[in-house]
């Protein structure tokens, strides 16, 4: 992958500068992205409906019949 070149804002460096601990602001800021695409994920996966197998539903399933006349 290769790197990206962004431009903070000034507020924001000033946060990382207060926040990041003495940790190197590269590695403070993929920390965080890190954190976050986790956290999408696991919200994504649990919003997503399950899928369920139609041959296994099928199997287990009984038949409806229609009703006697």
């Amino acid at each position: 992958m290769r790197p990206l070149a962004v431009r903070l804002p000034p507020e924001l460096i000033h946060w990382l500068d207060a926040h990041r601990g003495g940790e190197a602001r590269t590695t403070f800021l993929r920390a965080i992205l890190r954190d976050h695409i986790r956290r999408q994920s696991r919200s994504r996966s649990r919003n997503r409906p399950a899928v369920r197998d139609a041959t296994k539903d099928s199997a287990i399933a009984p038949q409806r019949q229609p009703p006697l006349l």
